[in-house]
């Protein structure tokens, strides 16, 4: 509780009050002035009113420091909260410049990674489209409705793959690994051999044997082409926004290549095909 200033009126008062005592000092004083008996207790009474006074100062002075202490312990108290309040906004001022710092790295690997997605679209759309093409153009080339194929298809997946070289095989892996998912066209299919299997290895690896381009020519082509003809003999269901799926044949043939690989002479070739064996 905050103690209230005397006004003017109550100083005036204690004044008023102050003088009267001082004046029946003097009035008793004066009056017995030839009893030194009478003297005797004046003087004991002053003197006994100077002590208590005294006590009185000291008693109101100690409270004051005590006051002071206290006062001097909130601020005290008050300034280490003040000083724990800037070490958190100093804090906060870090962290916010750190996310800030995130957040510029994060846009600008955002659009690095649009730029790679629409480079790579793009070249698995100029190799399919080139394929598209070369089919189209072919002098040979009939128009026929599928049919189901009454050829044994173990046998045939077996045959088809009796002969084979590093590239079909890395092919026929990522095959089996985008089976059970639901797809739109083939370029959905082939576009995360290219994001996830061929561009960060070949970026990763130092070689100067193939570019990212004649990676992905050889690779999405060949894949583009197996598995056309896989859907023509009819090893795989591909149906525009259904589940992709391969026959148990096929799966079974996969399975025995996976036992033993071929080796590539790239090594490039042969991460891809690792990383693909890892993941099937």
């Amino acid at each position: 509780m905050e103690k209230k200033k005397f006004t003017t009126r109550e100083w005036v008062f204690v004044f008023i009050i102050a003088s009267l005592v001082q004046g029946v000092v003097w009035y008793v004083s004066f009056v017995n002035a030839g009893n030194p008996s009478a003297l005797t207790y004046v003087s004991f009474a002053g003197t006994l009113i100077s002590i208590i006074l005294a006590v009185l100062a000291i008693g109101y002075t100690y409270g004051e420091s005590i006051g002071q202490k206290n006062k001097s312990d909130v601020i005290a108290s008050q300034i280490s909260v003040l000083n724990d309040v800037i070490k958190n906004i100093q804090i906060e001022s870090e962290s916010l410049e750190h996310i800030s710092k995130i957040s510029e790295e994060l846009t600008k690997f955002s659009s690095s990674f649009e730029k790679e997605m629409a480079h790579t679209k793009k070249n698995i759309k100029i190799v399919t489209s080139s394929l598209e093409t070369l089919l189209s153009e072919s002098p040979n080339r009939t128009h026929v409705k599928p049919r189901e194929t009454t050829l044994d298809k173990k046998e045939l997946a077996q045959l088809m793959f009796s002969t084979r070289n590093s590239i079909t095989e890395i092919v026929l892996f990522y095959l089996f690994r985008a089976k059970n998912s639901v797809y739109e066209d083939i370029d959905e299919i082939l576009l995360p051999f290219s994001n996830d299997y061929i561009e960060p290895i070949v970026n990763k690896v130092e070689q100067e044997e193939y570019t990212l381009e004649q990676v992905q020519v050889a690779l999405i082509g060949n894949a583009y082409t197996i598995l056309q003809c896989l859907i023509g003999l009819q090893l795989v269901d591909f149906q525009k926004g259904k589940e992709f799926t391969i026959t148990v044949e096929l799966e079974a043939s996969i399975m025995e290549i996976r036992q033993n690989p071929t080796r590539n002479k790239s090594r490039v070739f042969n991460l891809i095909k690792n990383k693909l064996l890892m993941e099937i």
